[in-house]
């Protein structure tokens, strides 16, 4: 995993890396499925059936989580089952 700007969403955001059958998958907010076109991973939770809530503030908690491991020289791994 890496994190790098992303020109279609115009900020940093984490890169998920090796993806089968993807390129350049990315954790992004988001409140619907149309939101994850192109394999993104929307942040957040799923209180509403169809729709993941409170994206933004999901996504700014994993940001500090990984950009602080990452300073401690961890390597960051998400596992999707």
């Amino acid at each position: 995993m890496l994190v790098t700007k992303s020109y279609r969403f115009g900020r940093w955001l984490p890169q998920l890396l090796f993806v089968p059958g993807f390129d350049k998958v990315r954790l992004t907010a988001g409140n619907r499925s149309l939101d994850s076109v192109g394999g993104n991973i929307l942040t957040g939770w799923n209180r509403k059936k169809g729709m993941v809530v409170n994206s933004r503030s999901a996504l700014q908690h994993v940001m500090l989580e990984i950009t602080a491991a990452i300073d401690r020289d961890q390597e960051v791994w998400i596992t999707i089952k």
